[in-house]
This record gives structure tokens, C-alpha cells and sequence, in this order.
């Protein structure tokens, strides 16, 4: 696929930002929405998927708000304006659960947050499909996600170690295992993607890759740690595909 050039600087025209500019903010904003999404929990919530839906929402929202500030059609600034409206109403409920439900006792049904996330995840693609289409963004997006299940997989190795209990307290019947996704089969999931990712990386680099190669040992012991045996597979199978 062939790449697509920067834009022109615009920022001389009716004083409008340089699109340079928004688009690095753009890179920004899903660069560190991947991450903080994944990494950020709190274990005062009944799951960490909350506040992991909240933090999508909060680098969605600031997508939106870079959409309209780059002059999209009338009718995309209008349905923008809307998914953003919806973010800051659910928010205010989180935030009024919160204060109304003891610790770790918020209904953890299918709540606004589930609902929400159903629109979440394809808004927040949309919203980052122009970025995604030129392969180096897409390079920084795939070091994002390795990133994260670097860090989830040390943070998984040190909990299983026992040295981490300030971080991750166990909780009746929750596994050894459970890094900042509060669950090892979620866990596995995400490094199972990750895994395949890292290895692209390295094997295209053209020298050693030194954090590569120590992130590729910690990924493979924290997946079999989390003892998610579908993980295993889909791990396998990818790294396969990308050899």
C-alpha cells in the first residue's frame, strides 16, 4: 500500500492549526489511548473494565474534539458532537455511582458502560482511520500495543512472584495471575497479540533490538503463566503466520 504524504502545512489559512500538527496530536491521542487503556485499573471498581472503558471514551472524546477542529462535513462534526455529549453523560453517571456504591459494590451488570462500549470501539476506529492508513503510524500503533503487553507481562511476573501484593492484592477466588487486566484469560488475549507483533518488529529490524529481545522471554512466560490455553494457540499461530 502506498504511503500517504504528510499534509501541507494549512496553518497560514484563516488561522487554522497546521494539519501537521493535529495529525501528531491525532498519533498522540491513539498512541496513548492504547496504552493507558490497557494498563490503567483500579482495584477499588467491582471490575477493571470500568475505568478502562472510561479512559477508550476520554481518548475517543479528544479525537472528536480534533475532528471538528479540523473542519470534517457538517454531518460527521454533527454525529461527533453527539458521541461526545454521550461520553460526558455517561461519565457524570460513573462518577455519581461512585459516590453513591460502597468499594468494589457497583452493579456489574450491563450497565451504561456496556452499553457505551459497543459504540465506543467503533467510533474510536473510525475516528483513527485516516491515521491508519500509512504504515509508519501503523508501525507506532503496533510498538504502542507492544508496549503495554510488555509491561502487563512484567507486572503479570512480578505478581506471580509475590513481590507486587502493593499493586495487586489478591481477592477471594481471583487467580495468582491477573496483571492489569483482572482477569488471566484477558491477560493471555492481549499478549497473544502483542507476542506476534514483537516478533514482527524484531525480525524486521535491521540490528539487535535489545528491549525486543528482552520484552519476547517476558510476553512468553507471562502467557504461560496466565494459563490461557486459547491464548497459547492464538499466540502460536501468529508468531507462525509473521515467520
Amino acid at each position: 500500500m502506498t504511503d500517504i504524504q504528510p499534509q501541507p502545512d494549512v496553518s497560514t489559512v484563516a488561522g487554522a492549526p497546521s494539519e501537521t500538527l493535529l495529525d501528531r496530536v491525532r498519533i498522540a491521542i491513539v498512541c496513548g489511548s492504547i496504552i493507558a487503556t490497557a494498563l490503567l485499573y483500579s482495584t477499588h471498581l467491582t471490575s477493571f473494565y470500568h475505568l478502562k472503558v472510561f479512559v477508550l471514551a476520554l481518548g475517543g472524546a479528544a479525537l472528536g474534539f480534533i475532528a471538528i477542529i479540523a473542519r470534517r462535513s457538517p454531518v460527521m462534526r454533527v454525529g461527533i458532537v453527539f458521541w461526545i455529549a454521550m461520553f460526558f453523560f455517561s461519565a457524570i453517571d460513573f462518577i455519581a455511582d461512585l459516590r453513591v456504591f460502597p468499594v468494589r459494590q457497583r452493579p456489574h451488570g450491563d450497565d451504561v458502560f456496556g452499553l457505551m462500549l459497543r459504540f465506543q470501539l467503533p467510533t474510536f476506529i473510525a475516528l483513527s482511520y485516516p491515521l491508519l492508513t500509512r504504515e509508519d503510524i501503523r508501525a507506532k500503533v503496533a510498538s504502542s500495543i507492544v508496549l503495554a503487553g510488555s509491561v502487563a507481562s512484567v507486572l503479570a511476573i512480578g505478581q506471580y512472584a509475590g513481590v507486587l501484593t502493593f499493586l495487586f492484592p489478591r481477592f477471594p477466588a481471583s487467580s495468582p495471575v491477573y496483571s492489569v487486566f483482572g482477569n488471566p484469560g484477558l491477560l493471555g488475549g492481549y499478549i497473544a497479540i502483542a507476542l506476534p507483533l514483537a516478533l514482527l518488529g524484531y525480525l524486521r529490524a535491521s540490528s539487535m533490538q535489545p528491549l525486543l529481545l528482552a520484552a519476547l522471554p517476558a510476553m512468553m512466560s507471562a502467557l504461560l503463566l496466565s494459563g490461557a490455553r486459547t491464548a497459547w494457540l492464538a499466540a502460536a499461530v501468529g508468531c507462525a503466520i509473521v515467520v
